[in-house]
């Protein structure tokens, strides 16, 4: 991608945990980190493995990202640019999704990830334009009025942002971290004495906000919640925020990362390239992700995906099977008949394969 990237990959057998940081230009810009296993030769040889494993991934992704520069497939191009943001390489994944955008002014979808991009590279002003966008093309949508909610509160205009928080309850009242983010603009509007009414019974109402968003998501009920509340009860507003922006943090990082949109871009700009091998392993990787995580729901589908997918290389042996037959005996009727089908049913599930992934 025209860049120089260093991957670092490490354990500290004291701790059980293992870390594999990307680096550009000597900043490290993406940390992850995974369990050891106690066996000392074990853990040597998961560092390694997961290393390779990352690097692997890394290299295949740069160069779906040098292939695809003329791609015109907005499905292809949106996806590309999710695994990119995945791996926290923000630049690049923004020349992709203005490229999306340029071909598809009207898709919210599009440029609402523009803005979460430009919220991680901290441009809030930016991020701010694109929300809006994305809400004036889709304005029941509710976790784009959440965003703009928090890209405003970073800049720290509590009342509109609370007006934002308030939109998304009204379009979901189940919305978990619009009522937590809310609770939130409500503190800092008492730090900064933005509202008056904002800041009516600031205790209460923040408290009761947060009860309401650990009731929906009980992620949010974390050692920092209970520091923040402490806080929040001694009318210490700035450690309260703090507190509760490390809580938010911690609760939002926990959910399943959807890091598996590089499977879903290697079909649709490969297709018939795609080795059998590499979707077996993908099968293999979200069963384990599913001992760690059995309720995720994304994580089932995704498997059904992937069988699916697998369905197309049995179909195909298939084929050949009965082109083998008809090779031993051109007149057998019953192999002619078989191969038509299976042939037709094969280009239905290709069809099929690409709108779910789509």
């Amino acid at each position: 991608m025209g860049k120089e990237f260093l991957l670092q990959t490490s354990g500290d057998p004291r701790t059980g945990k293992g870390s594999c940081i990307l680096f550009e230009s000597g900043n490290p810009i993406d940390v992850i980190e995974f369990a050891l296993p106690d066996n000392g030769n074990q853990a040597a040889s998961a560092i390694d493995e997961y290393h390779k494993l990352r690097q692997d991934r890394f290299q295949k992704l740069s160069e779906l990202y040098t292939e695809l520069t003329e791609e015109s497939d907005v499905a292809i191009l949106e996806k590309l640019a999710i695994s990119l943001i995945d791996q926290k390489l923000y630049e690049e994944a923004l020349t992709v999704l203005e490229k999306a955008v340029a071909q598809t002014p009207g898709n919210s979808r599009l440029v609402n990830f523009l803005g979460l991009t430009y919220f991680e590279k901290e441009d809030f002003g930016k991020a701010c334009a694109n929300f809006e966008k994305a809400i004036e093309a889709n304005p029941d949508f509710p976790d784009y009025h959440n965003n703009l909610g928090r890209a405003l509160l970073k800049q720290g205009s509590c009342y509109q942002s609370s007006r934002c928080f308030e939109k998304a309850i009204q379009l979901n009242v189940y919305f978990a971290e619009a009522y937590y983010n809310l609770a939130m603009a409500v503190i800092v509007n008492g730090i900064k004495k933005e509202d008056y009414n904002l800041a009516r019974n600031l205790e209460d109402n923040a408290t009761n906000l947060l009860a309401k968003s650990v009731g929906f998501n009980p992620a949010f009920k974390n050692d920092f919640l209970q520091k923040g509340l402490d806080a929040l009860e001694n009318k210490d507003l700035e450690t309260a925020f703090i507190e509760l922006s490390l809580g938010y943090d911690l609760a939002t990082k926990g959910k399943f990362p959807k890091k598996t949109y590089d499977f879903h871009l290697e079909y649709l700009s490969k297709n018939d390239l795609l080795r059998e091998d590499k979707v077996v392993r993908h099968i293999m990787n979200l069963r384990k992700m599913l001992d760690v995580h059995p309720n995720y729901p994304d994580l089932y589908n995704e498997l059904g995906i992937a069988y699916t997918v697998l369905v197309q290389f049995h179909s195909d042996r298939a084929i050949e099977s009965f082109q083998t037959a008809l090779k031993l005996n051109p007149d057998y009727r019953t192999a002619m008949k078989n191969l038509k089908l299976i042939e037709n049913e094969l280009k239905g599930l290709k069809t099929l394969l690409k709108a779910i992934l789509k």
